[in-house]
């Protein structure tokens, strides 16, 4: 049954009163027929809805909520013997607590707080229930709502095999073209769409033509699943030339389906214009063993960038204290280029202790992964030496290995690690860093 649970409160105030909310929840403890054995706990239900004009959550008195409790319920509790909790094949009895609270402008009424218990039996659909089941699963693909009960109803009928029998890659795929809201189900259609029906040949071509479209809802599908054709390059190429976000989604497949056939495309962006293009240099340096060794490429990325932020070429003894931070970021993104340039000129800045920000702790949050004694934390430069330091590791090691060094490792027990403990680590790593340097005019690597 579709309409099978319901909520309904009359409003029998005379005038009405004005109601500001309505908030509910529902716990549920399910368990077998026979022997009351218990089998899982949680929640059925629970909603919260506003009304700032105090006049729309009630309907002529009466306020009433079918379609959110009915689907949120029955997306809950699935199909017996199916998923996990394992369940009965047959089916279970709930025993459920439900409460709610009205809020109206001169106070509130509510359930007790416990909730006010009922029961029921969840059993096995019948054969004419999983025709219903059917029915109602392409009305949802057919008729997309914005709710989180939608979403979660759909999503669980997808995963049912008496529901989604005759179903095909076709239905799905016009399902996603009717979509493009957060919890109307585009998800979970394309869930199924990669798993159940991946190899369908007219999933290939209903998203090359969209994406040569320009369509971004395509190109979301595409960033956040496996749905993939080396003919979708191009498209998502010209989709981040649009857009050089370098964490928007044609950069994360960019990144992902990455190919050295990308390199020439992105570093003609940069030297395009350095400033307006900063993504494909961010994406580059990902990838920097594809081109790093092709002085030429090096070469050219680096002219963009000192062209685009000329503070990168100036000592860090003519920059001016309100200038140290903006100084410090422009460093860093040309430290990307691996250009040994940024080496010769960031080394007497090694010796500058000056501050552009306030001093911070480590404490755990932001992490670079936990260890069997703490959490690294990635705790930024503070300091014009600390900032040269961090662009001196992009430049010659990459990103990737820099944030390593910057980590602070935050243990368990201490749970935070004071500012002037860390710069004592930071001065050490200088230190090292010194020592590495004078290495390399011994015996160059460049």
């Amino acid at each position: 049954t579709r309409d099978w649970l319901a909520i309904e409160i009359d409003n029998l105030g005379k005038p009405p009163r004005k109601v500001k909310s309505v908030s509910f929840d529902c716990s549920t403890a399910a368990e077998e027929f026979v022997t009351g054995k218990g089998l899982f706990t949680g929640s059925l239900m629970s909603r919260q809805r506003f009304d700032s004009e105090r006049t729309k959550l009630f309907t002529e008195g009466r306020y009433r909520d079918v379609r959110d409790a009915s689907d949120s319920s029955a997306a809950s509790l699935g199909l017996p013997g199916a998923g996990l909790p394992r369940t009965p094949v047959e089916g279970y009895r709930v025993r459920a607590r439900f409460h709610i609270r009205v809020e109206c402008e001169d106070g509130a009424v509510e359930t007790p707080r416990e909730g006010v218990p009922f029961d029921f039996e969840w059993v096995r659909p019948s054969e004419a229930g999983f025709a219903s089941m059917r029915e109602r699963l392409r009305d949802l693909l057919t008729n997309p709502v914005n709710t989180s009960s939608h979403s979660g109803l759909l999503g669980k009928l997808l995963t049912v095999p008496e529901a989604t029998r005759g179903l095909t890659a076709t239905d799905l795929l016009e399902a996603v073209e009717r979509r493009s809201t957060a919890f109307d189900g585009r998800r979970h259609i394309i869930s199924r769409l990669t798993t159940v029906h991946a190899a369908d040949p007219a999933i290939v071509p209903h998203y090359r033509k969209r994406l040569e479209a320009g369509n971004r809802a395509a190109l979301e599908d595409i960033a956040r699943s496996n749905i993939w054709d080396a003919s979708f390059a191009e498209p998502v190429l010209v989709a981040f030339e649009k857009n050089t976000d370098a964490y928007g989604d044609a950069a994360d497949i960019l990144h992902r389906r990455w190919d050295r056939k990308f390199v020439p495309r992105l570093v003609e962006l940069l030297t395009i214009d350095a400033e307006q293009h900063r993504g494909a240099l961010t994406l580059l340096a990902r990838h920097r063993d594809d081109w790093h060794g092709d002085r030429k490429i090096v070469a050219s990325l680096s002219d963009a960038v000192r062209e685009a932020y000329p503070v990168v070429d100036k000592s860090t003894r003519d920059i001016p204290d309100d200038g140290l931070e903006s100084w410090a970021g422009s460093v860093r993104f040309w430290a990307l280029t691996g250009d040994s340039k940024v080496v010769q000129k960031l080394t007497p800045a090694l010796a500058d202790r000056r501050r552009f920000r306030d001093p911070e702790p480590a404490v755990p949050g932001g992490g670079l992964g936990f260890g069997p004694h703490g959490q690294a934390v990635d705790h930024e430069p503070e300091r014009v030496c600390d900032a040269a330091m961090n662009a001196i590791w992009v430049a010659l090691d990459g990103p990737a290995a820099a944030e390593r060094r910057r980590g602070i490792l935050v243990t368990y027990e201490k749970r935070i690690v004071t500012n002037e403990k860390v710069l004592m680590w930071r001065d050490l790593q200088i230190l090292g860093l010194h020592a590495r340097l004078y290495a390399r005019i011994i015996l160059p690597q460049w």
